[in-house]
């Protein structure tokens, strides 16, 4: 049987993964969040999933702060129930 991967694990995966790629930690918190909500039972609304996915692909072969720095412009109603 496969080893169950903790949000403990988890989390300490991303920090090592960070610190090894050297990797700006500033939204590492913000992964942490997620990974704990998800743990503790919490469920994402599709409109979350799909703006996950969105900001996956954004920043899949680039670096993140050019997505972080317009997160805001982004992250518009598509994302958000109004």
């Amino acid at each position: 049987m496969a080893e169950r991967i903790t949000a403990d694990k988890l989390i300490a995966a991303l920090r090592e993964f960070n610190k090894q790629n050297g990797k700006p930690d500033a939204d590492e918190k913000s992964i942490e969040r997620h990974i704990q909500k998800r743990a503790a039972g919490g469920a994402f609304s599709l409109e979350e999933y799909i703006e996950g996915m969105v900001f996956a692909m954004l920043s899949s072969s680039r670096p993140w702060g050019p997505v972080e720095n317009n997160k805001e412009k982004i992250s518009y109603a598509p994302f958000r129930r109004m």
